[in-house]
């Protein structure tokens, strides 16, 4: 029987289509929850548990509650709740887990959150400790490497390891960005170690790496974008260095990390939630969205941009998303398909198709983009 330490860290995401780009800072939780956002979490776990129908010979050792005890209890899987000293909504629960877990003996660590979750387990579980984990996205940003591609793929993944099917481990960055100075330039994602990382195929994303885009080749793309840009239609451009500098040559105070709305080249809405983007919309006839990718893992959508959510993608369409990638950020992809993980798999499916790119008026390329 494999024993599997299940931990979900519940606020992980909540931020994003508040526009808070984290979920490390209290206040900005409470903000959230203010404004009507709910925590997403759970709903991602239940995506990839629901996996794993049918499989035998393995027990759950969770954390009691929204920790993890209400999924697997909701979907009649075989488990144990540990005791908590005391249930704190913080990084204390994580760590705290985690030495049960090993006291336990667990064969492998699920664990459902983003970048900040990863950090903790890696703190107490790095790549000397022979446990092996299973990243299950659910944060904001999500610059490491020891997640899955999405909820679903996580599921898969567990499935084949319970099956008894021969799966990988390799050791897997765990990245984070200090929240407090988010939005400054040259705050780069700090490396804070490794985990060893259940693989099989190319189901678990890529790190986020910098690009190594001339500055030239930007203005070139951004100067581009601008001069594509039709009268009287909305335009939500979002987070991302490429796409910043669509906004600085546009002349307009947007942001580095946030959704920025624009019409006739003129700031319409600086900094929106998912919201304020969908009272947007319903009042124009054409919107169309801007976005780039990630550098290194190609996420197009799910990872830092959750404003732009899968409800907005709905009702702007897939025909006016506009990729803004630059030729060297989608060589360095080495072929890997761009990815979007919206939450929910119906939008994920509509999207997966080609795109052309354009790198300038004169050169572009059709690339894939996969659920």
């Amino acid at each position: 029987m494999k024993k599997i330490g299940f931990i979900i860290n519940p606020i992980a995401g909540l931020g994003g289509k508040a526009g808070f780009k984290g979920s490390d800072r209290m206040e900005n939780l409470k903000k959230a929850l203010d404004m009507g956002y709910e925590k997403e979490a759970k709903k991602k776990a239940f995506d990839c548990l629901e996996q794993i129908k049918g499989c035998k010979d393995y027990l759950f050792i969770t954390a009691p509650g929204e920790l993890g005890e209400d999924v697997v209890r909701c979907l009649g899987y075989p488990y144990e709740t540990i005791r908590l000293p005391k249930i704190t909504n913080t990084r204390v629960d994580t760590r705290e887990c985690v030495r049960i877990f090993w006291k336990n003996q667990v064969d492998l660590i699920l664990f459902c959150g983003g970048d900040g979750t990863a950090r903790d387990i890696c703190a107490l579980n790095g790549s000397q400790t022979v446990i092996p984990v299973l990243g299950l996205p659910a944060g904001v940003k999500m610059y490491s490497g020891c997640f899955a591609v999405n909820p679903r793929l996580a599921g898969n993944l567990l499935r084949e390891y319970l099956c008894g099917h021969p799966v990988s481990t390799e050791l897997r960055e765990v990245m984070d960005i200090d929240e407090s100075v988010l939005g400054t330039h040259g705050n780069s994602p700090k490396l804070y170690g490794y985990l060893s990382s259940i693989n099989e195929g190319a189901k678990l994303q890529g790190a986020k790496v910098a690009s190594s885009t001339v500055f030239q080749e930007t203005e070139v793309l951004a100067q581009h974008m601008i001069k594509k840009m039709e009268a009287d239609t909305l335009y939500l451009i979002g987070p991302g260095s490429t796409t910043f500098h669509i906004k600085e040559s546009l002349g307009i105070n947007g942001t580095l990390l946030g959704v920025d709305v624009v019409k006739n080249r003129t700031l319409i809405q600086k900094d929106a939630d998912e919201k304020r983007i969908l009272d947007l919309i319903e009042k124009e006839e054409r919107t169309k969205i801007i976005v780039t990718c990630i550098g290194g893992s190609g996420f197009v959508f799910g990872r830092g941009n959750q404003q732009i959510s899968a409800r907005v993608i709905r009702k702007v369409g897939k025909e006016n998303i506009q990729l803004a990638i630059t030729k060297s950020k989608l060589a360095g992809l080495w072929q890997k398909p761009l990815l979007a993980d919206t939450g929910e798999s119906d939008v994920d499916e509509y999207l997966r198709g080609y795109y052309r790119i354009e790198f300038h008026e004169k050169e572009s390329a059709v690339y894939r983009l996969e659920a």
